[in-house]
């Protein structure tokens, strides 16, 4: 929660959701998402993209995104023992029921 910003007008901002430095816009609107209720989703996204109808390959890159920012946080965990029983409950779990929906063109971006 550090990587939030409040305006001088209270508005609050969030940055520098992405793992890699100077990195790809598309992975820290990705991991914003993640940080966000779902029912909340449409609110930050507009506030991302500056309008509510967003397209539906955009929704389809993000989802992707999503799920790339998750296995990268696995990734991000390996030298980390403590977390590799968790990991295995739960990267079964992921696969299941977001990647697989995911390639078959279901929209998972209210379900993760």
């Amino acid at each position: 929660m550090g990587n939030t910003i409040v305006t001088l007008d209270d508005k609050l901002s969030f940055i520098d959701f992405g793992f890699f430095g100077p990195r790809y816009y598309g992975i820290d609107v990705a991991m914003g998402a993640l940080m966000i209720p779902a029912e909340l989703r449409d609110t930050f996204l507009e506030g991302v993209y500056g309008h509510s109808s967003i397209q539906e390959e955009e929704v389809v890159r993000l989802e992707g995104f999503m799920l790339l920012s998750i296995i990268g946080f696995y990734a991000f965990q390996m030298g980390n023992e403590k977390m590799h029983d968790w990991m295995r409950e739960r990267m079964p779990k992921l696969c299941s029921d977001y990647g697989l929906p995911y390639i078959s063109g279901e929209r998972i971006i209210y379900s993760i």
